[in-house]
């Protein structure tokens, strides 16, 4: 698949027992098409299982005792780990038996409320991450346990509830083959979901949009990005104001889908074999400006971001030899590093 609009990817050394976060990348793309390139990085040192102290009222918010046999519940393609609604923060993660495991708390206190759902995943493949969001009426919205399989996903019985339903289909299209479960939330409550149908080389990007009146989902963009490259290469860029029915350019150009490589509008030229990752974190300033924020081994609550700029990321002692193999290690606590920017 050629994966435009991802990120870049910087390798961070690990040592036993000790992690290494990052927060890279910010990136101005303005319409003048001049592009702006600066780093900025957050690098916390912890222990497994230690109380963090740092910096900027930094501190570590253990939930519960979660896989780490490799990363999948920390890999940077998950949308999301940790997500915020009003007040209240929820999380998902798979155990050391690899159930899937949720938990909400008041984003005020330190105590989780966590239950061991009926769903489990193949944790020993790092792409199998759990994506969770909250529509705008409350709802829980799960997928998990997908590397080119038949698609899982469900939600809560009730707004506020941690009790999901059966699972079942979204639309029934393309449902098949799917990667890469990454949900967002409009301003009006409404979800967008995007994913991989089919396979790496031979894939395309699939968008479906949920609708909180309806309750239903539908097919918005079909194969919206596509391609046959091996590996992954190059930053691009495409702009919705319609909820992701049309695309444009940052001149305003309407974009003819889908985006190919011979298309696509570049922000960066970035060649093959340079170790970009999948997917990586975008969002925009007051001014509209895109920002591109590339780290390892860490995901972030991007609700609480955007709504009261406390950074709050999923953090998890964890051991990786690639994405579909692991490592002889007992369960580490997931927790949730809070970080209030003054």
């Amino acid at each position: 698949m050629l994966r435009q609009m991802r990120g870049l990817i910087t390798d961070i050394s690990t040592k036993k027992n000790k992690l290494k976060y990052l927060l890279f990348l910010k990136m101005y793309f303005n319409i003048s098409k001049n592009l702006f390139v600066c780093a900025l990085m957050l690098m916390v040192s912890i222990t497994a299982n230690a109380q963090l102290k740092g910096i900027n009222n930094a501190e570590i918010i253990p939930a519960g005792e979660a896989w780490a046999k490799n990363s999948v519940n920390t890999v940077i393609f998950r949308r999301n780990s940790l997500v915020t609604y009003k007040d209240t923060q929820y999380i998902a993660y798979y155990d050391e038996d690899k159930n899937v495991v949720l938990g909400k708390r008041n984003i005020n206190s330190k105590d989780w409320e966590l239950i061991v759902t009926p769903y489990k995943g193949d944790a020993t493949d790092a792409h199998k991450s759990i994506s969770i969001m909250i529509d705008g009426d409350g709802y829980l919205h799960m997928s998990w346990d997908l590397h080119g399989g038949p698609f899982n996903y469900c939600k809560s019985i009730s707004p506020g509830s941690l009790e999901l339903t059966p699972k079942f289909n979204m639309t029934g299209f393309k449902e098949k083959h799917v990667t890469y479960p990454e949900f967002y939330r409009l301003a009006n409550g409404n979800l967008l979901f995007l994913y991989r149908d089919g396979g790496s080389g031979n894939g395309s990007l699939m968008l479906n949009i949920y609708d909180i009146k309806t309750k239903k989902w539908k097919m918005i963009q079909d194969g919206w990005i596509n391609g046959d490259v091996s590996t992954n290469h190059d930053m691009c860029y495409a702009k919705s104001d319609d909820g992701g029915v049309t695309w444009k350019k940052s001149t305003d150009e309407k974009y003819n889908l889908p985006i190919t490589a011979a298309t696509a509008e570049y922000a960066l030229k970035i060649p093959q074999k340079s170790e970009l990752i999948n997917s990586t974190a975008i969002a925009v300033d007051e001014n509209n400006s895109p920002y591109i924020v590339n780290y390892w081994k860490t995901t972030y609550d991007t609700e609480l971001w955007k709504d009261k700029k406390i950074l709050n990321l999923f953090v998890q002692n964890v051991e990786q030899g690639d994405g579909e193999t692991t490592k002889e290690l007992t369960g580490q606590k997931a927790a949730v590093l809070k970080w209030k920017i003054k």
